[in-house]
């Protein structure tokens, strides 16, 4: 709650935790603008040693670090548009096959 109380104080918008792991927090915007919906987030080998215990653990798998990164994907529907514009210039049958299926990658993710 610190952090998101912090980013709406100092930046006067509407914040929601996307992903968490531990102390790492990833927050989107969701007003005035909504910048699409959350999915796949995870920690990178979560539970691939211990966490926090600073330089003695560093782990190869996290960057060297003593925790893992967090990341997640951010499905909007500018990013369904721009797919179709990409698969539209790419008329091949390839391109129609790889851009069908990022299409129904991100079609999926919102079920």
């Amino acid at each position: 709650w610190a952090v998101r109380s912090q980013l709406e104080a100092s930046l006067g918008s509407s914040w929601e935790l996307a992903e968490g792991f531990g102390y790492d927090q990833i927050y989107v915007e969701k007003a005035p603008k909504d910048v699409g919906v959350p999915f796949d987030g995870h920690a990178t080998c979560g539970h691939c040693g211990e966490i926090g215990c600073q330089d003695w653990c560093s782990n190869p798998a996290w960057a060297y670090s003593d925790h893992p990164p967090v990341e997640v994907s951010i499905d909007t529907d500018d990013m369904r548009g721009m797919i179709r514009m990409l698969a539209d210039r790419n008329d091949t049958e390839d391109s129609r096959r790889f851009f069908g299926r990022l299409v129904d990658r991100t079609n999926a993710s919102q079920s």
